[in-house]
């Protein structure tokens, strides 16, 4: 995996569906990703707590695209988007089956939700 987290900021068309890959990975080969969870969040503030979060999608095995391999989808559908136009905080975080559980943020940062041209 690269080194984590990674910032990035995002931005989105307000009501319009965005879907980003992701590949696990370590010193270039796949890990298997099998049984873990992953979750993306947004929120309005830093210190909202996860119940106020404005998106929160969480993956399992049975979403990933390719577990195997590594590979997953984090799909923002349009109702997801369908919020207030604005800057928002986001986060990407794994958590894994081991015994004890692992878990990290992978990626965070800005996301921006923009007004579209077409409204409908």
């Amino acid at each position: 995996m690269q080194a984590i987290p990674v910032d990035a900021n995002i931005k989105i068309q307000r009501g319009c569906s965005k879907t980003y890959e992701l590949k696990f990975t370590l010193s270039n080969a796949p890990i298997d990703i099998t049984g873990w969870t992953i979750i993306f969040m947004a929120k309005v503030d830093l210190t909202d707590p996860d119940s106020s979060a404005v998106i929160s999608k969480f993956y399992h095995t049975a979403d990933f695209l390719d577990a195997t391999n590594g590979k997953m989808l984090i799909q923002l559908t349009m109702d997801d988007t369908k919020i207030e136009n604005g800057n928002y905080y986001y986060a990407i975080k794994f958590e894994t089956n081991s015994d004890p559980i692992d878990g990290g943020i992978i990626f965070q940062g800005r996301m921006t939700i923009l007004n579209s041209v077409i409204q409908g």
